[in-house]
């Protein structure tokens, strides 16, 4: 039926995406900038996936379209099934849409928690099953729950399109600093200390775990915020898009907290009680991140080659080292080498529930 189903779309204005795939078809329609594709998928071909491969594959199908300059990227999974036991985990809720025919009675089937908002594509889809090719036109729409579902629809696309999690740790750091600053300077030890800066005695000792973390938030003075947001934005941003949302934030923090220890660990190896400030262990967290993709994958998944990553790793940690009196090079360290490390077995995790 995908064959036939693909044939009766194309005739729609669709294009077909060369895939190199024989599970999955995939048509779009551009507008501009906008595009809609479709995923044709066949599940009684014997071939057997996970929700989770299903739609990390969905995924991958997005980024190609972003990285070929659409702005907007609406997707919608079309699954043609004689089991409609079997599909019904794919249709839980997630970031996907999916609907399903049924190959038994030759019905659409759109599930509660599915976006219903593809009128256009939901009346063609059903002249198909019925043996009508004629093209139907979308009407205008003045239902209140049509105009809530559209607005999801635009949310999603608005949150796939930007790095809303970079975007976020920026607005943090920033704002973090001018309340910071506001209540006196950024350049006083104490005066930061109070506000959350790690310290051996007061981790180790007075059991202030927190500090950790919020070490990570502040900032000695305005010239060391803007170079920390300025290597984030850059780089975070690439990270983000490889790894998706929630693991690129996981290894923003963990590495962050990883280097926060390393470093109050080794200054108190030399006898040194050290106020630590900055995100740049985090930071270097991501840096580690994007050079193993960038090793990994020879710079496919990033848009880096392998040349320029080494280039700018070199010149980052040289940095550090040439401003070592005021510049805490185990946090970058740390933070780079548990950034490699963490995003390696994220790496693994994911490309064992599926191909990348």
């Amino acid at each position: 039926m995908v064959v036939e189903l693909k044939h009766f779309f194309m005739k729609m204005s669709y294009k077909e995406m060369n895939t190199n795939s024989s599970l999955l078809t995939v048509l779009y329609k551009p507008s501009g900038r906008d595009v809609l594709v479709l995923v044709l998928n066949d599940l009684i071909s014997g071939i057997e996936a996970t929700k989770e491969q299903y739609d990390h594959v969905l995924w991958q199908v997005e980024q190609a379209f972003y990285k070929n300059g659409f702005t907007n990227v609406s997707i919608l999974s079309l699954i043609c099934t004689k089991n409609i036991d079997r599909v019904k985990a794919f249709c839980s809720a997630n970031s996907y849409t999916h609907w399903v025919i049924d190959q038994n009675t030759h019905r659409l089937l759109i599930y509660e928690n599915q976006q219903r908002s593809y009128w256009e594509i939901q009346k063609q889809t059903e002249q198909f099953l019925q043996g009508n090719e004629q093209p139907v036109r979308e009407p205008v729409y003045t239902n209140h729950r049509h105009t809530k579902a559209t607005l999801k629809v635009r949310a999603k696309q608005m949150y796939n399109k930007y790095p809303v999690v970079t975007i976020g740790l920026v607005a943090v750091n920033v704002i973090v600093f001018l309340l910071c600053a506001l209540t006196g300077s950024t350049e006083d030890t104490m005066h930061l200390y109070n506000w959350g800066a790690s310290a051996y005695d007061a981790v180790v000792y007075e059991h202030e775990y927190y500090r950790l973390f919020t070490a990570m938030f502040l900032h000695a003075g305005p010239e060391h915020l803007i170079n920390n947001m300025f290597v984030l934005i850059i780089i975070g941003e690439r990270l983000e898009k490889i790894l998706g949302k929630t693991r690129y934030a996981f290894v923003y923090i963990v590495t962050g907290l990883a280097a926060s220890v390393g470093s109050i660990i080794y200054y108190q190896m030399l006898g040194e009680n050290v106020v630590g400030v900055g995100a740049s262990g985090a930071i270097f967290g991501v840096i580690g991140g994007i050079f193993y993709m960038v090793i990994r994958y020879r710079g496919r998944e990033t848009g880096i080659t392998t040349g320029r990553m080494i280039l700018f790793l070199m010149l980052s940690l040289y940095s550090g080292v040439s401003n070592a009196s005021q510049v805490d090079n185990t946090a970058h360290v740390v933070g780079c080498i548990s950034g490699i490390v963490l995003t390696f077995i994220l790496d693994e995790l994911q490309r064992r529930k599926g191909t990348r």
